[in-house]
């Protein structure tokens, strides 16, 4: 597992997390169970530099609209910041609950911490003693990762490196001493990437086999799993097979879904011109089939679990069901070009198609 942490400038820089570079990156990070954490200040920033951004632009406009306005007629559009700075709120907060990511508390930090902190000029404070919100931003990222709260690599993206960082080489940074001198341990040093887009190319990129960040498909992680369960639905209705491993029946056997599907990963892979979403997982299944009648009241089989539908099918055997957890590796065929998915595949792992029990 790897974790991400985002700074304020990084939402801001990015459209408040709204640019397509944004959103394909974190639908990467979700695809490939990378943890996306943000301090909980760094969201009441956002929220607090959103209208004020959204204000800065709109009296822009409106000079430009008057330029406009003398010599053609144009109609000035009429924006609400305080409206569209609730609308992005609700946005804000309804896209970190279903996109799972993390938000971390504030520090335990007191206000006499920070005015000595300040004097000392502990980093990330500057010489001049500002920088109260970047300490405390950071204070969350420490303590998040000390605390164990979710796994390492960890990875620190910020656009304003200089308050946290050592330039090591020209336009590549790295944690500050300073800041590296608080954990015991160096496997829990964040690397530092300044924009988004670097910290794709260098570790997202490899584990996605060549897909750059413009062909990640813009589909919600929802929209991938409710397309893998209804084609599983519709392909395994009366899928029939030699049999199924833990099924203790086989020769012509019948399956369907039983139960709910669970989705353990999904990745990326680019072949040709489309891009292959790879899903995986396991579905609960019910197997039909036949049982001679002597084996299914022997001994082994009183706790099987095998269900009766016709103990009288003839002389010899007796129809037969049982649930089992089977695992499924189902292909999406998605086209960049149409931005649409275009076929699947199907397949089944546990499905035995030769001779029961000696595949």
């Amino acid at each position: 597992m790897t974790t991400v942490f985002l700074d304020t400038n990084i939402f801001m820089n990015e459209k408040f997390l709204k640019s397509a570079n944004a959103q394909a990156f974190l639908k990467a990070c979700k695809l490939l169970n990378i943890n996306v954490a943000i301090p909980e200040l760094v969201i009441d920033e956002v929220k607090g530099n959103f209208p004020k951004a959204l204000g800065e632009r709109l009296a822009s406009h409106k000079k430009t609209y008057k330029e406009l306005a003398k010599i053609i007629d144009i109609e000035e559009p009429s924006i609400s910041v305080e409206e569209e700075s609730e609308r992005y709120q609700e946005w804000l907060k309804e896209f970190i609950e279903e996109d799972g990511i993390g938000v971390i508390p504030y520090p335990n930090v007191t206000p006499k911490d920070l005015v000595l902190k300040s004097y000392e000029g502990a980093k990330p404070f500057k010489g001049t003693g500002e920088g109260y919100k970047d300490f405390m931003i950071w204070g969350s990222i420490a303590g998040h990762i000390k605390d164990n709260m979710t796994a390492g690599p960890y990875y620190f993206l910020v656009n304003n490196p200089a308050d946290f960082c050592a330039e090591k080489s020209d336009k590549e940074w790295t944690l500050h001493p300073e800041l590296k001198s608080q954990f015991e341990n160096e496997a829990e040093i964040p690397d530092v990437f300044v924009t988004i887009g670097k910290f794709f190319d260098a570790i997202i990129k490899p584990k996605l086999e060549g897909i750059t960040i413009d062909q990640v498909p813009p589909l919600t992680i929802d929209e991938i799993d409710d397309m893998t369960t209804k084609i599983l639905e519709k392909e395994i209705s009366g899928y029939s097979a030699f049999g199924f491993e833990g099924v203790p029946f086989s020769n012509e056997v019948y399956a369907s879904v039983a139960g709910d599907t669970t989705v353990e990963d999904r990745e990326l892979k680019k072949i040709d011109d489309e891009i292959v979403i790879v899903v995986t997982g396991t579905v609960l299944i019910e197997v039909d089939g036949y049982m001679d009648k002597h084996e299914f009241y022997s001994e082994d089989f009183e706790d099987s679990g095998i269900c009766v539908i016709d103990g009288d099918h003839n002389d010899h055997v007796m129809a037969v069901s049982k649930t089992v957890d089977t695992s499924f590796e189902l292909k999406l065929f998605y086209s960049p070009e149409t931005k649409e998915v275009t076929g699947h595949s199907l397949e089944l792992p546990g499905e035995i198609q030769d001779d029961y029990p000696y595949k």
